[in-house]
C-alpha cells in the first residue's frame, strides 16, 4: 500500500478556501429559479407566467412552448449486445423534456424557470405564476405495474427496463432441508451531498459558453447540453470547480442546467442556478426503492441449493441509469458464494415519485441486503452459525478467477478476479473478537451480525489523462475524472510522480475542464482508481521516454545509455538533463480496461438493541476490503470510512416517503435524518491484499464501505432479537420495537 500523505486539498478546504459553483460571481449574472409542479400526477389545464413575466427585475419568463424546438434528453446508452441477449434486456425510454408540459408525474417537477437579477426576485416572481391542473390518479409502488401507463404508448406496462437469467438446475425435493421465502425492502433514500447541485453557465464574446457545474460528469454535460439545444459541442466549454459531494446524484443531467445554459446564451447573460436543500430533497434523482422476493433453498449441512430473486426497482418518473442499477442488482446477487441454480428477474418500472439514479452501491447494497438476510435467517432455522454457514458456500481461492456464466454490462463474462473470500471474513470476525463492548444499559441485548459481498468496480469503457512539463520544471496533469471529494489532487499526483521520479508536490492536477482534456468519463462506479489512475500512469511513462529521446538528442548518446532518476535523464559521463530544460513536452493516454475489476469484503457489526424503545447503538463496527494497493492508505481508509457511515445511515435513519399520494414527507434536513458524529461508530478496517489485471493492479474502494451495512446491521439486530424476522430498511426504532414484542 502507498503511505499516507498530508491531502494536497486539505489545508485549502479546512481554511474555506474551496471554490464551488456558488462562489462562481459574474458581472451581470442572473439568477434561475424554477416553478415546480405541487402535483404528483396531473393533467396541466392552465399555465399563466405572464404576472411573472411583468415583474420588476425579472429577465425571462420559460415554459416548455419556449423550448418546443429542443430535442428530448438522451436517458440510456446503447446497450452492449451481448449484455442485452444474455440478461434478455428489454428496454424503454420515455421521452423526457427540460420542461414539463400537458402532463406532470411528480412533485417537484420543474415546468416554468424565471432569470432575475436576484435569487429573491425569481422566486417572488414565481408566487405569481398560475397553475390549474386535473389532478390524476397517482401511481407509486408496485401497484404500477397494474396501473395505467404514465407514458402511454412508450412504457409498457409501466415497466422501463427488465433482465433475467436462469442458470443451473432447479435442486430434487429431497435434498432441500429448509427454504427461505421472505420480501426484503430497501426504502428510497436521498443521496444528500453537503454541496447541493448548481451550475452556471456564462456566454463569452466568441459566442461559447463556458459552464461551471457541480457535476460528477463534465463531458456528459457538455455533450448532453449541446445534443439538446442542437449546439456544436465545441461551442460548449464546462469546468468542474469543487465538489462537495456527490454519491451518483451529481452523476445524472439536470434538465435545470440545461436550461441555464439556454437561457446564458439567449440573453447573452450569465446564468446561475443554485438549488436550495429543499429543491434537492423533493426533485433530485434518488435511490435505492427495491423490493426483493426471495427464494433460498439450502440443504441440512447449511449448503446452497438454489437462489431465487425476484426484484422491482421503483425508478420513479424517469431514470437515467434505469438499466445500471437494475443490472447491477442482478449481477451482484451472486455474492461471495456457490450457487448452483440461480433464477433471477428484475424490473424497474415508473411510478409518481422523483427520477431516480445511480446512488452510492447502485443496486448493490439492496441485492446484499436480501441475500445476507436470508443466509442468516436460514442459518437461524438449521442451527448453524452465521458465519460458519457462509464459510461451507464460499468460492476457495483455489476455484479463482471463477465463472459466472453470464456477461457484465461490458458484454464481458463475468469472472470473479483471484481473491481468497473465506481470508476476508477472517479477517472481519477477528478484529470484530478484538472490540471490548462497553457494559450494555438496562433493557439492552447484544447482538452481532456479518455480511460479505461482492463489488463490480473500475467500469469503463475509458479515462484520460494529459501530462505537460511546465518552464519550472513543474509537471501539469490533466485528467477527465470529475473528483467530487475522493482526494483526486493527492492520489493521482503520486502515481504521475512514482512514474517520472519526481516529488508529487512538483505535480499539479486539473481535472474536470472539458477544454483540457478531448475526452472523459467521470467520477462513479468506484472506477477512478483503475481508469484514471492507469490513464496518468500510461501518460507519464510515455512522457519519460519522450524526455529521454530528448535528452538523447542533447546529450548525443543513444537513450538506451541513459538512467532516469530524480526526473531527469543522466548520462554515463555524468551529464544530465532535467525535465525543467524539457520544457513543453506533452504526453496523452487513453486507458480502456477489458473489463471490470472484481473486489469483496466482509462487514460485522455488534450492536447494543434497546427492547423497550426499538433504539440501536452500534458499539462497534468492522469492514475489511480486499483489493491491490493503495494509491494513498489515507484516502482510502476515507474513503471506507465515509461508505461505512452512509451505509448505517441508510440502513438505520433514511427514508424518502411520498404517502398515498406522492406528497414527499421530509422536505428539510429536520425531517430527512442522516447520520452524524453522534451516530457514527468507530470503525475498524482490514485490507486483504489481491492485486487487479491492470498495470497499477488497483481495484476500486468507493462504495465497498456501504454495499454491506444494512446487511450486517440488521443481521446484528435479529441476532439481538433472537431471530426476528427484520426485513425492511430502515431499521428505525418503531421496526425494532415491533420486531422485538
Amino acid at each position: 500500500m502507498s503511505p499516507a500523505t498530508k491531502g494536497v486539498e486539505d489545508p485549502r478546504l479546512l481554511k474555506g478556501e474551496g471554490q464551488f459553483v456558488a462562489d462562481v460571481q459574474r458581472p451581470g449574472m442572473l439568477h434561475l429559479a424554477f416553478f415546480r409542479s405541487p402535483y404528483a400526477h396531473a393533467r396541466i389545464q392552465r399555465l399563466a407566467v405572464e404576472a411573472a413575466r411583468a415583474y420588476p427585475g425579472v429577465a425571462a419568463v420559460i415554459t416548455a412552448e419556449d423550448l418546443a424546438h429542443t430535442n428530448p434528453i438522451q436517458l440510456s446508452d446503447k446497450l452492449q449486445p451481448d449484455f442485452q441477449r444474455g440478461l434478455n434486456v428489454e428496454l424503454h425510454d420515455p421521452v423526457v423534456r427540460l420542461l414539463g408540459s400537458e402532463r406532470v408525474r411528480y412533485v417537484g417537477e420543474p415546468l416554468a424557470s424565471v432569470a432575475a437579477e436576484s435569487r429573491a426576485i425569481a422566486e417572488d416572481a414565481l408566487e405569481l405564476i398560475e397553475l390549474e391542473a386535473e389532478p390524476l390518479s397517482v401511481i407509486t409502488g408496485e401497484a404500477a405495474l397494474a396501473a395505467p401507463e404514465l407514458y402511454p404508448g412508450q412504457v409498457p406496462g409501466n415497466v422501463m427496463v427488465s433482465l433475467g437469467f436462469e442458470r443451473g438446475q432447479p435442486p430434487e425435493d429431497g435434498h432441500v432441508a429448509h427454504t427461505v421465502r421472505a420480501r426484503y425492502v430497501t426504502a428510497r433514500q436521498g443521496a444528500s451531498p453537503i454541496e447541493t447541485r448548481g451550475l452556471m453557465a456564462e456566454p463569452g464574446a466568441d459566442g461559447r459558453i463556458t459552464i461551471w457545474a457541480s457535476t460528477q460528469i463534465p463531458h456528459r454535460v457538455k455533450d448532453t447540453t449541446a445534443a439538446v439545444l442542437h449546439w456544436d459541442p465545441a461551442r460548449i466549454r464546462v469546468i468542474t470547480p469543487d465538489v462537495g459531494g456527490g454519491f451518483g446524484m451529481k452523476d445524472s443531467i439536470t434538465a435545470e442546467g440545461i436550461v441555464a445554459a439556454f437561457l446564458a446564451g439567449k440573453l447573452g447573460r450569465p446564468v446561475r442556478w443554485i438549488a436550495d436543500r429543499t429543491e434537492d430533497l423533493t426533485a433530485a434523482v434518488q435511490g435505492r426503492d427495491q423490493v426483493h422476493d426471495v427464494e433460498l433453498a439450502v440443504d441440512a449441512g447449511g449448503r446452497i441449493l438454489s437462489f431465487a430473486d425476484d426484484f422491482l426497482v421503483d425508478l420513479g418518473a424517469y431514470s437515467a441509469r434505469a438499466v445500471g442499477t437494475t443490472a447491477n442488482s442482478a449481477l451482484h446477487a451472486f455474492g461471495t458464494y456457490h450457487l448452483p441454480h440461480m433464477r433471477i428477474r428484475g424490473r424497474g418500472f415508473v411510478s409518481n415519485k422523483p427520477p431516480s439514479s445511480q446512488y452510492r452501491g447502485a443496486g448493490r447494497p439492496e441485492v446484499c441486503f436480501a441475500l445476507e438476510r436470508a443466509l442468516d435467517e436460514a442459518a437461524r432455522a438449521l442451527g448453524i452459525d452465521p458465519a460458519e454457514l457462509r464459510w461451507r458456500n464460499m468460492i476457495q481461492p483455489a476455484e479463482m478467477p471463477y465463472p459466472q456464466q453470464v456477461p457484465q454490462r461490458d458484454g464481458v463474462p463475468i469472472h470473479y478476479d483471484a481473491s481468497d473470500y473465506p481470508a476476508v471474513l477472517a479477517e472481519a470476525l477477528a478484529l470484530a473478537e478484538g472490540c471490548e463492548s462497553p457494559p450494555l444499559r438496562p433493557g439492552e441485548r447484544l447482538g452481532q451480525g456479518c455480511s460479505t459481498y461482492v463489488e463490480a468496480s473500475g467500469r469503463g469503457p475509458f479515462e484520460g489523462a494529459r501530462v505537460l512539463v511546465e518552464p519550472d520544471g513543474r509537471i501539469r496533469l490533466f485528467a477527465g475524472s470529475a473528483g467530487s471529494g475522493q482526494g483526486h489532487s493527492t492520489t493521482l499526483p503520486k502515481v504521475c510522480a512514482a512514474a517520472l521520479g519526481v516529488r508529487p508536490e512538483q505535480v499539479i492536477l486539473t481535472e474536470g475542464d472539458t477544454d483540457l482534456i478531448p475526452e472523459g468519463i467521470g467520477t462513479f462506479a468506484s472506477r477512478t482508481a483503475v481508469n484514471a489512475g492507469n490513464a496518468v500512469h500510461q501518460a507519464s511513462l510515455q512522457l519519460r521516454e519522450q524526455a529521454l529521446a530528448t535528452a538523447a538528442d542533447r546529450l548525443r548518446c543513444p537513450p538506451t545509455d541513459l538512467r532516469w532518476e530524480g526526473g531527469s535523464a543522466h548520462a554515463p559521463d555524468g551529464r544530465s538533463v532535467s525535465l525543467a530544460e524539457l520544457a513543453g513536452l506533452e504526453a496523452l493516454a487513453y486507458f480502456r480496461p477489458n473489463t471490470v475489476a472484481w473486489t469483496m469484503g466482509a462487514h460485522v457489526a455488534q450492536v447494543a438493541v434497546d427492547v423497550e424503545t426499538g433504539g440501536v447503538r452500534v458499539l462497534h463496527y468492522v469492514s475489511v476490503h480486499e483489493g491491490g494497493p493503495s494509491l494513498d492508505e489515507r484516502i482510502v481508509e476515507g474513503q471506507m470510512h465515509g461508505g461505512v457511515v452512509q451505509g448505517i445511515s441508510g440502513a438505520l435513519l433514511e427514508e424518502v416517503d411520498f404517502g398515498d399520494e406522492g406528497q414527499p414527507q421530509a422536505i428539510t434536513m429536520a425531517d430527512y435524518m442522516i447520520a452524524g458524529a453522534v451516530e457514527a461508530p468507530d470503525v475498524a478496517l482490514g485490507h486483504v491484499f489481491s492485486p487487479g489485471d491492470n498495470p497499477l493492479g488497483v481495484k476500486g474502494v468507493g462504495e465497498s464501505g456501504c454495499v454491506g451495512a444494512a446487511a450486517a446491521l440488521a443481521n446484528a439486530i435479529s441476532d439481538a432479537l433472537s431471530g426476528a424476522p427484520l426485513r425492511a430498511t430502515p431499521l428505525k426504532p418503531e421496526r425494532v420495537w415491533r420486531a422485538a414484542g
